[in-house]
């Protein structure tokens, strides 16, 4: 229980607790995050097509943004993971034994997405096992460091805003997600294929959904049933929270999806560089991982590539003029409405 309090805004403080007890957990995080996730779909929206034809031939431009985000999947679940076996990480006091359960419970494998990320980053851009852990837990994008730096302190600290991370991170799949599946699937099995891989005779053609189990989920209902079950449990789990709790989880959203606009913007300095340096030929993609991913001293690890791989030319036709940036952006309001 919360001590009493003294201040001279005790009364508005008690009101505005009350509205939030009107709303769930979720409704909290939406209203919010609406402006800054509207912002972040406005971002994603102008970009995406940049990434698929006639723009790009091929999806490296795809994989690196994949690889970008991947870290952040992977650090937040690999924290939620280690729970139950690391007491340590759950803030010291009374709330220890309430808490780690909590987020036990609500913790489902089946939304996990590491393991796909890592199948599809290992298709598309052949990477060696240890190379790609490397990358996932030691990204060397400042930005992407930054944000697994801040994920790992907020954690240790208020583990409790896992919570935040799940509910952005997951429904974010099911909503924009299911849009964005469905725009890189109809990119087709030639874009797929094309220019992530040398062939040989025994390499067989991958179709564009086994390079998409990211946005997949296990089951005939693709998700939707885990989807309704991860709700069901955190409408149990909401109610053991404290205020307290409840509003870090919800300023955590909010900074979680500032976070992701940022690494989108970053992106584009990865992109435009690429694009200056060979404005009009591809560049092999073990030359993009030195130059933009790799920190110095990691470059001995490009040999385990093998092959290499070329990277469309980002052409200057690609470009976002104002006509197709207000085409996007209409259609993020759209959606998000």
């Amino acid at each position: 229980m919360a001590p009493p309090s003294t201040s001279r805004n005790q009364g508005v403080a008690s009101e505005k607790d009350s509205r939030q007890r009107d709303r769930s957990l979720p409704e909290e995080i939406n209203i919010a995050t609406r402006h800054v996730h509207t912002t972040l779909n406005r971002a994603i929206l102008a970009r995406l097509p940049l990434a698929l034809p006639p723009h790009s031939i091929e999806p490296n431009v795809y994989a690196t943004g994949l690889l970008h985000f991947a870290p952040i999947y992977a650090t937040f679940e690999s924290l939620w993971r280690a729970l139950p076996e690391k007491a340590s990480i759950v803030t010291e006091g009374p709330n220890d034994e309430r808490v780690t359960p909590l987020l036990s419970r609500l913790y489902m494998p089946e939304l996990v997405r590491t393991e796909s990320l890592k199948q599809d980053l290992a298709d598309l851009l052949q990477l060696q096992h240890g190379t790609l852990e490397e990358m996932l837990y030691f990204p060397a994008s400042l930005q992407v460091r930054a944000f697994t730096e801040h994920i790992r302190q907020e954690v240790t600290s208020k583990p409790h805003v896992l919570i935040a991370y799940a509910w952005v991170m997951y429904m974010a799949l099911f909503n924009g997600g299911r849009w964005i599946r469905a725009q890189l699937r109809a990119a087709g099995s030639n874009f797929w294929n094309a220019g992530t891989m040398q062939r040989t005779n025994d390499t067989k053609e991958i179709g564009n959904g086994e390079r998409l189990r990211f946005f997949h989920f296990n089951g005939s209902h693709d998700g939707e049933d885990i989807k309704e079950e991860f709700k069901l449990r955190l409408a149990k789990a909401e109610c053991h929270l404290t205020i307290q709790e409840r509003q870090d989880i919800v300023a955590e959203a909010e900074r979680i999806f500032q976070y992701c606009t940022l690494l989108v913007e970053d992106l584009d300095h990865v992109i435009a560089a690429q694009r200056l340096e060979t404005p009009m030929s591809s560049m092999p993609l073990t030359a993009l991982l030195i130059k933009h991913i790799f920190p110095m001293g990691m470059v001995d690890l490009v040999t385990a590539l093998g092959k290499r791989l070329s990277l469309s030319a980002w052409h200057r036709t690609a470009f976002i003029d104002s006509e197709s940036t207000k085409e996007g952006q209409q259609a993020a309001s759209g959606k998000a409405r």
